[in-house]
């Protein structure tokens, strides 16, 4: 396909190194090692490889460590916050307010500790690092969230209604949410929680639709 081809075409000349999602590859490691090792170039990683749905952190992979572990490197950390509130993945649309983004930059690990840490150790310390709340961000900055229409969309990650457990019977429009199976309604307020009924927050309804799938799997 022309089009993967130019991407690659780009991506590679501006320095990016290609991987391929859900595949193991060799290559990938020896370009990495040969960027930090030989050519002495930082590297620039995100870990996760996905948009958080929900504004919370999600799982690292546990060859996040073993690669660190290998190469050596001091390894620095950066959380994003204010993002995912200001445009939501359910949301796709900037909310009118305007919300401070707030990135922080830490040294999490160096050449001595890595050297001196197992790999269980080094993930624990990279999950501890990135760990970030997007919730826990708008509760302690005391942010609002004015937008008339800040809960549209938000039914595409809280599709089960937790009052008749039905699926894909949710919606949402302006500041509400609804269920038009068992009409039990949320409002989505302005410090992103929710009031109605079973949960007050988009995290924990979240959760309770995961625990759900993971039943069913």
């Amino acid at each position: 396909d022309i089009t993967i081809f130019l991407q690659e075409f780009i991506m590679r000349n501006y320095g990016a190194i290609i991987k391929r999602k859900f595949t193991n590859d060799l290559r990938l490691i020896k370009n990495i090692k040969k960027s930090v090792k030989e050519l002495e170039q930082d590297m620039i990683m995100y870990p996760e490889a996905r948009y958080t749905l929900e504004g919370r952190l999600s799982t690292l992979p546990e060859s996040l460590g073993k690669m660190i572990k290998l190469f050596g490197i001091p390894v620095e950390t950066c959380t994003m916050h204010g993002n995912y509130i200001k445009t939501p993945q359910w949301h796709k649309r900037n909310v009118k307010d305007k919300i401070t983004l707030v990135a922080n930059v830490k040294e999490t690990l160096t050449k001595d500790e890595i050297a001196s840490m197992s790999v269980e150790e080094i993930n624990n310390a990279l999950k501890e690092a990135l760990y970030f709340n997007e919730y826990d961000f708008v509760k302690e900055n005391n942010i609002l969230i004015k937008d008339k229409r800040r809960a549209e969309g938000l039914h595409r990650i809280l599709y089960q209604c937790p009052c008749c457990k039905k699926e894909f019977s949710m919606k949402s429009d302006g500041i509400n949410l609804w269920c038009e199976h068992c009409h039990k309604e949320w409002t989505y307020n302005e410090d992103a929680t929710l009031d109605g009924d079973v949960f007050t927050s988009v995290a924990e309804w979240f959760d309770w639709e995961r625990a759900n799938v993971i039943k069913q799997i």
